[in-house]
């Protein structure tokens, strides 16, 4: 579910329970276990079906399993607990010997895959199948469940110019040598080669089974499904709300923090008798001015050279830890929470925020 969530145009993080909050991402409940070929079907009569790739076997029709599936998310969803979209997932049998001819996917036992009913269904209707699991040490779970959630939402649509005609992409290969793999913190290019290279590949071609750590949905594909996912809540802001309500947030990060006029920067950084201002991995501080004074500003020479780099990049104000005010950012869990950058033979600084 992690590696699913990040691919999927929602925000961080994975959550098992019901009704997440706005910013809180993907989140999933654990439905009823169901056997996909039951002694007796839902309305009571024994299977009666031959399997399309089994005809030794009988099974229940496909639409009264379906329904009876899909009467849990209905009762979830008339309780308050909004579903989206269901999912039954199994993992594969890797004993399970496929009919003469059947299942030519290579390797031992069951193959990986799945199925969406229809593509673009009601919301009633929302359901995907997915047998996924480890196949010739390959990981599928991620890649299918996202093939065929992202059937439910009309993808790949006649419009996408990577339509196959059978609302599959025709392209197996992404080329973007800047794809980022945001839930190992890596490019993809890093990645270890997939079955079939080291390319990464659209999910909703053949190219799933590159497994969960080469396959991404396509650029079209993602925003037409970032549309789609929006519209899900009623309660869903419209653009220019989302627009002001993200602002909002990131301007209250700064309350209480001191605004630098780099053309000006005195009535901030102002001179404090006997000391001058550095520029540290803390911040501007103050620090006991040195034997040899730079200038009459208070400015030592590593805080003027930081100012004087942003001037000339055209920089009118900053947000700075000054002092005691400290101005934290997270850009990702475990990895360092400063932002690192070097101006000629200035050095580093960190945790600046340019406006």
């Amino acid at each position: 579910m992690a590696r699913f969530g990040a691919m999927l145009p929602v925000s961080d993080g994975v959550f098992q329970g019901s009704n997440p909050g706005d910013d809180d991402g993907l989140s999933w409940v654990v439905g009823e276990n169901i056997d996909a070929w039951p002694q007796t079907c839902p309305l009571g009569d024994p299977p009666s079906v031959l399997d399309s790739q089994y005809p030794n076997v009988r099974v229940c029709p496909g639409d009264e399993m379906l329904d009876s599936i899909l009467q849990e998310a209905e009762k979830q969803n008339s309780m308050g607990t909004r579903i989206d979209i269901t999912v039954a997932w199994r993992l594969r049998d890797p004993t399970r010997i496929p009919p003469p001819g059947g299942e030519p996917c290579g390797g031992v036992g069951e193959c990986c895959g799945g199925n969406a009913p229809s593509v673009n269904p009601s919301p009633e209707r929302r359901f995907a199948s997915v047998c996924g699991g480890t196949k010739n040490g390959v990981e599928n779970t991620a890649p299918i469940i996202a093939q065929e959630v992202a059937h439910n939402f009309g993808i790949v649509s006649k419009e996408s110019p990577h339509f196959d005609g059978d609302y599959h992409s025709k392209d197996l290969q992404l080329v973007d040598p800047f794809a980022f793999d945001f839930h190992h913190l890596r490019p993809y290019s890093a990645a270890p080669p997939g079955p079939w290279g080291s390319y990464l590949g659209d999910v909703m071609s053949d190219a799933w089974s590159q497994g969960k750590d080469l396959t991404l949905y396509n650029a079209y594909d993602w925003e037409h499904l970032r549309k789609r996912l929006v519209e899900l809540s009623n309660q869903a802001l419209d653009e220019s709300e989302g627009q002001k309500k993200l602002v909002e947030e990131v301007q209250a990060a700064f309350l209480g923090l001191q605004k630098i006029h780099v053309e000006d920067p005195e009535p901030t950084l102002n001179l404090r008798p006997g000391f001058e201002w550095h520029w540290t991995r803390i911040g501007f501080q103050p620090l006991i001015e040195g034997k040899i004074k730079r200038n009459e500003s208070g400015l030592a020479l590593s805080a003027e050279s930081v100012l004087f780099a942003l001037r000339e990049l055209g920089v009118k104000e900053v947000y700075a830890p000054i002092d005691e005010k400290s101005l934290g950012f997270i850009i990702s869990q475990g990895r360092h929470n400063s932002m690192r950058c070097k101006i000629g033979n200035v050095g580093h600084f960190n945790a600046l925020s340019l406006v």
